[in-house]
């Protein structure tokens, strides 16, 4: 799937506060995690004789982490649709994906 979301933080909270770009990551993170884990505990318990086939069929087609986060899974992605902005007058010019994200998260 591409891209269908991006958590941002005002320019002025980071500069005060660092650690907080980091900390939404981390939350995200593991409310990902909660939320395959109930889709897990779904394949197994569900009383839908489609939904065990169909979760294991898309396991099989994306991986099991169907949604990529971070800056290194995601660069590619970001780097193409920044193309794409200055492509289209979107943007004034060239941007690399790396002045888009906080510094912390360039390791993610």
């Amino acid at each position: 799937f591409p891209i269908m979301h991006t958590l941002l933080i005002k320019t002025a909270v980071l500069e005060k506060h660092p650690w907080v770009a980091m900390a939404m990551f981390n939350a995200w993170q593991e409310s990902k995690q909660q939320c395959y884990g109930h889709l897990e505990w779904q394949r197994i318990h569900m009383t839908s004789m489609w939904f065990r086939a169909l979760w294991e069929e898309e396991r099989a087609a994306a991986g099991s982490d169907i949604y990529p986060w971070g800056f290194r899974k995601t660069r590619a992605e970001v780097k193409k649709m920044l193309e794409y902005a200055h492509r289209h007058g979107m943007i004034p010019r060239k941007v690399e994906p790396e002045e888009m994200f906080h510094p912390s998260t360039l390791e993610t």
